[in-house]
């Protein structure tokens, strides 16, 4: 079977190698945009250094919005060109200098004299700027919300069309007696958003969600779906700069005091490690964590800025009773954060335990200074009492904490100069401080340390760290980015960061470090050529079962990843990646594993049809030297699989326009298995060897 596939495959590449050969110059095409690109590489590192499925629609409506209503860089604000996650704070400065002192700019060629600008940061920008002259709406009547506002509806259906144990008939004898041992609900999975924006002014929308496994209109979800958020968002009227009612984000400074929604943290962009927050912000993706349910506000005058909110939803927990001398009361074990409740014993923990968040920020802001401070604290409904294991015992129990926090930034000329450091009530303290330098137009620099105490206790926050939680960890990074040549980009970072205390799974103070070294070369306008080497060093228990204590060993992991895309005529584009994944545990032989895939993409603005085609070829030890790789979705969606074993996967995605109003699509992947008979486990497993899953999406524009 192997063999077959890798014959077949051979006579695949060689039929795209003579097309390439004969066609590759003799059109050109505009490829992906390197946004896409830079896009796909933010979410496929997030995703191999947490291993985390989160929702990304957020970003990806923000940037939706600028494609349509371009930001008008004279009346550019901060927010706006920060929003475009493109810009640094030093190059948004630099234009509001260069508009400062020489006034509105004429042309987007004029970029070209902003100190920090080049020609790929210009072209990266083009899609969503604009240097326009005409009056934008800044005010409006109740009758303009109806009359200019942009409506988009979403539905989507999802399903993994094999047969899995946990959707197999049992008899009510059977589930009385495991009612675990089956899913409550069908295998399809639904989701219904719906999203209005009158000039990114006013807004509010709905997302609706139901997970496979999961009941419709019966059981515990008697009102249809299983998730529900909904928000209404008003922005810069008089000195309130903003007020959102519902589900929202609340982000301040580096992330470390409180942050909730999307945060990047290492990635091939190696200096691009301050965050920018936005404060009080929409929630629309269907997460079922880590928002706030509620109502927060954002004031603005003269340089001041005040932000308040409070939050009461209830979360997911597994809940205990405990029997005290005066009553029985109930704790909370464990906080759930999937939003799966397909199982009795999931259904149970649903909204299980009430949280109730409430806090602000009140920031100081100029051109070249930027200082806050930051206060929240949280109650719980029940006490958290974690099981104790040696590695948790700093960790947050209790039913109340509180968390202050001093952030600020301060650009001079080149330099950028940012941080903040946190206490949580405990007296646990946590700091990050950094420095950005913009050495000149093709050298660009970040130094940065963090001294997260192990005792430092934050429910909300998405700092910079190695691991999933600022706490018990000290680290130093630096990244660089030189562009020697017009054609050719280096980046590349080394972070070197040790634990003071155990870890899970680590029964002792570990340290360990990784780098990252990546170069873009685009030798035309159309071709793009990836090479990227990552390693990692990190520290693990041993496995030796003869040990009275468990001990520290080191391990290793090394990716080699070579990316090219290419256009092979005025509608299609070709993209092919080989990585090669080794892993070593101490003394043992060292494992690897390869991945192998061809993408074709079709699109052309004379025919509403555009299509997306991968062939991947993946062989691994072991899940240790698995690999990740982001595959083109539905709107709104995303797919990054992580592939391990041994097998073949493909996709195909099908975007249709069916007039000015209505986008469909239609994805189909699968995943054959040759040294398999069976995948997954527990109540997803599967008989056989191939797992297929379909979907389907309609989006309406009015």
């Amino acid at each position: 079977m192997s063999r077959r596939i890798t014959i077949l495959y051979s006579r695949f590449l060689t039929a795209i190698l003579i097309c390439t050969v004969t066609s590759l110059y003799s059109q050109e095409v505009e490829p992906d945009s390197t946004n896409d690109e830079q896009q796909r590489q933010q979410i496929e590192n997030y995703s191999e250094q947490t291993g985390a499925e989160i929702d990304y629609s957020d970003m990806q409506a923000d940037l939706d919005y600028y494609l349509k209503h371009p930001v008008n860089l004279n009346k550019a604000e901060y927010e706006d060109l920060a929003a475009l996650k493109i810009l640094n704070d030093i190059q948004i400065s630099n234009l509001f200098d260069h508009i400062k002192i020489n006034g509105k700019l004429l042309s987007v060629y004029e970029l070209q004299s902003v100190q920090g600008f080049d020609a790929d940061i210009i072209s990266r920008l083009l899609p969503y700027i604009t240097i326009g002259t005409e009056q934008e709406k800044t005010t409006f009547h109740f009758k303009d919300l109806f009359k200019y506002g942009k409506n988009d509806v979403f539905i989507r259906y999802q399903r993994i069309l094999e047969k899995q144990s946990g959707y197999e008939k049992v008899s009510d004898s059977v589930y009385n007696v495991s009612p675990n041992s089956h899913y409550l609900g069908s295998p399809d999975k639904l989701y219904v958003k719906y999203r209005y924006n009158y000039y990114n002014k006013v807004m509010w929308g709905f997302t609706a969600e139901k997970d496979a496994g999961e009941q419709l209109f019966k059981g515990i979800n008697p009102y249809g779906y299983d998730f529900y958020s909904g928000f209404i968002s008003v922005k810069n009227i008089g000195i309130l700069k903003n007020i959102t009612i519902g589900d929202f984000n609340v982000q301040f400074g580096q992330g470390l005091t409180l942050w909730t929604g999307l945060s990047f943290g290492k990635s091939s962009e190696a200096v691009n490690v301050k965050k920018i927050a936005r404060g009080i912000s929409p929630y629309s993706s269907a997460y079922e964590s880590g928002f706030m349910r509620g109502a927060g506000f954002i004031l603005g005058f003269k340089g001041f800025e005040l932000t308040g909110f409070y939050s009461n939803k209830n979360i997911d927990a597994n809940i205990s009773t405990a029997d005290t001398s005066e009553s029985l009361d109930y704790i909370i074990t464990s906080i759930t954060e999937d939003g799966l409740h397909n199982t009795q014993n999931s259904a149970d923990k649903k909204d299980a335990v009430n949280e109730q968040v409430f806090g602000g920020h009140l920031a100081y802001k100029t051109r070249a200074l930027n200082i806050g401070i930051t206060a929240y604290g949280i109650h719980l409904g029940a006490p958290l009492q974690k099981e104790q294991k040696p590695y948790n015992i700093f960790e947050f129990s209790g039913q109340n904490n509180f968390n202050l926090g001093i952030d600020y930034s301060y650009i001079f000329r080149n330099f950028n100069l940012f941080g903040e450091t946190s206490r949580s009530q405990n007296g646990g303290l946590a700091t990050f401080n950094g420095l950005m330098m913009n050495i000149d137009r093709y050298v660009s620099l970040v130094v940065s340390y963090r001294y997260y105490q192990r005792n430092y206790q934050s429910m909300y926050t998405s700092a910079f760290s190695e691991s999933n939680n600022p706490y018990n960890e000290n680290g130093f990074y630096t990244g660089i980015v030189i562009k020697p040549h017009y054609k050719l980009l280096i980046s590349a970072y080394a972070d070197f960061y040790s634990f003071p205390w155990l870890k899970y799974l680590v029964n002792s103070p570990s340290n360990g470090y990784d780098c990252n070294v990546s170069l873009q070369y685009k030798p035309t306008k159309k071709i793009t050529i990836n090479l990227r080497y990552k390693f990692e060093y990190k520290q693990t228990n041993s496995d030796d079962e003869d040990a009275t204590i468990d001990y520290n060993v080191p391990y290793t992991r090394q990716n080699y990843r070579f990316h090219i895309t290419y256009p092979v005529s005025n509608s299609l584009t070709f993209g092919n990646r080989v990585e090669i994944s080794r892993y070593k545990n101490n003394n043992t032989e060292p494992e690897y594993g390869y991945l192998l895939y061809q993408d074709i993409r079709y699109r052309t603005p004379k025919f509403p049809l555009a299509a997306s085609f991968r062939f991947a070829m993946f062989d691994t030890k072991s899940y240790d030297t698995r690999m990740y790789a982001y595959e083109n979705d539905v709107l709104y969606a995303y797919s990054i699989p992580s592939f391990y074993d041994k097998g073949i996967r493909y996709y195909l995605l099908l975007q249709y326009k069916l007039g000015r109003h209505i986008d469909i699509w239609l994805r189909f992947a699968q995943t054959f298995y040759n040294n398999k008979t069976t995948i997954s486990s527990g109540l997803n497993e599967i008989n056989g060897n191939r797992q297929s899953e379909i979907k389907a999406q309609v989006r309406f524009k009015f």
